[in-house]
């Protein structure tokens, strides 16, 4: 991914890395956010997706996957039928 999205936005991509969290959170305690409150929430975050910022990753990441998937669906319903569509 380019440089020119913020560790945040990273965030909503289909795929999370350990990185991309790591990014966020430093991002957040260097905009002014108080870092033991953060530290506190990430470390809750990652004992409840299973131990490890890995596993924090991975659950982000089906997190996501599973909100475009949803996204794409909501779209579809939204569409006009094709039978809608002739002109007869």
């Amino acid at each position: 991914m380019s440089d020119d999205h913020t560790a945040a936005e990273r965030l909503d991509q289909d795929t999370v890395t350990p990185d991309d969290i790591m990014r966020a959170h430093q991002e957040a305690i260097d905009a002014g956010g108080d870092r033991i409150t953060l530290d506190s929430k990430l470390k809750a975050a990652i004992e409840d997706a299973g131990g490890t910022i890995d596993d924090l990753a991975r659950v982000w990441t089906l997190h996501n996957q599973r909100k475009a998937r949803w996204a794409a669906y909501r779209e579809q319903l939204n569409r006009p039928a094709q039978w809608q569509r002739r002109v007869t």
